[in-house]
Formats: structure tokens, C-alpha cells, sequence
């Protein structure tokens, strides 16, 4: 199987033994529901737009990446030799921590991360926000990611 679609078979794997749960243990009523799948929906953009933002970076640096094999070279370590590793007194402020926090500040996650807030305070307006619900709905997702991390690690 894909690993997209197995992520997708998790993911509603998840939201329905999750769902499940919340039946048996809670009754499950309209609000609890509404505000599951919210936060279930609201959380997939997050990870969906990071996941997008990151792929685009990665693919543009190897894109120019120069992919030369490295010189080896065989040196016998003594025992008790140390590595030590310098930095620079000035490396606070350079120009690769600027383009990490613009590479973790996209239009698209801001964006996702609106929807999320909105999505919070729609049901809190409404009158449709239970807490169990939307905290399920984000434990859900989490779990799914963590299964198909554990899946990834374990295949053969």
C-alpha cells in the first residue's frame, strides 16, 4: 500500500475508533461530534500546510545541492581523543536562522492556523463547543501521525 493512502486509511481508522470511544464512554450528542470533527479538520491543514511549507524547502536546496562524493579518508581514533566543535561569536543573527523562521512562517500556516482559532471560536459562539470533543478530535489526529510513524519504522 501507498504511504499516502495508508496515512489516509489511519487517519479515518482513528477518527472513527475515536468517535467510537466517545460513544460508549459519553453518549455521544451533536456537540461533542461537531466539535470533534472541527478539531479533527483544523488540525489536518496544520500539519497538511507544514508538511507542504517544508517539502517545498527541502526540494529547493537539493535542487542546489551539489551531490559530489566526499574524500574519505581512513584515520584510526586514539582512545580518549576528543572532538571539539567552534562557533562563531557572531552566529545569532545570520542569514540561515532568518530563512528557518521564514521557512516556519508561511502564508499557508498562518492561514491553517486562523482556521484552527475560527473553527474554536465559531462552536464557542455558537454554543456547539464541548472541550472533550475538541480535545478528542486533536488527540485523534496525533495518534494517527504517531501510528503511521510506528508503521514507517517497523515495515519491512
Amino acid at each position: 500500500m501507498r504511504k499516502g493512502g495508508t496515512f489516509f486509511t489511519l487517519l479515518f481508522l482513528c477518527n472513527g475508533l475515536f468517535l467510537l470511544g466517545i460513544a460508549i464512554w459519553a453518549h455521544l450528542e451533536w456537540e461533542v461530534f461537531v466539535s470533534f470533527e472541527v478539531a479533527f479538520v483544523s488540525v489536518f491543514f496544520v500539519v497538511l500546510s507544514s508538511y507542504l511549507r517544508y517539502q517545498k524547502g527541502i526540494l529547493r536546496r537539493v535542487k542546489n545541492a551539489n551531490f559530489a562524493p566526499p574524500l574519505i579518508c581512513v584515520k584510526k581514533m586514539q582512545k580518549n581523543q576528543k572532538i571539539i566543535n567552534f562557533k562563531e561569536a557572531n552566529d545569532d543573527l545570520s542569514l540561515s536562522k532568518m530563512r528557518n523562521f521564514a521557512l516556519f512562517f508561511s502564508g499557508l500556516k498562518i492561514a491553517s492556523y486562523g482556521f484552527l482559532v475560527a473553527g474554536f471560536l465559531f462552536l464557542h459562539h455558537q454554543n456547539l463547543l464541548s472541550i472533550l470533543g475538541y480535545l478528542s478530535g486533536i488527540s485523534a489526529f496525533l495518534f494517527a501521525v504517531l501510528s503511521l510513524a510506528f508503521y514507517l519504522r517497523y515495515e519491512s
